[in-house]
């Protein structure tokens, strides 16, 4: 039996203690699939728009929840780009 088709992709975002904004999209797994959310990153001067083509057609669709952001300082999200990797989680 083939698993049930995911769930439409849907936009969030995420408020920082220091008032920076993440944005990022979702793409639930189907019901009952077993494999663990993959997180999909972009390089610098990119933004999540990157995956766009992924997303749509990879055969992990379904099979895993796949969640891509922006970081700080590019796309959606606001904030300072920060040097600092303690700053930046």
């Amino acid at each position: 039996m083939l698993p049930t088709p995911p769930a439409p992709e849907r936009a969030c975002t995420l408020r920082r203690p220091d008032g920076a904004v993440l944005a990022y999209r979702v793409l639930p797994a189907a019901a009952g699939a077993r494999g663990p959310a993959l997180v999909l990153l972009h390089g610098l001067a990119s933004n999540m728009s990157r995956w766009s083509e992924f997303v749509e057609r990879s055969a992990l669709r379904g099979h895993h929840a796949l969640i891509r952001l922006d970081l700080r300082g590019h796309g959606g999200s606001a904030g300072d780009v920060l040097v600092s990797t303690a700053r930046a989680a």
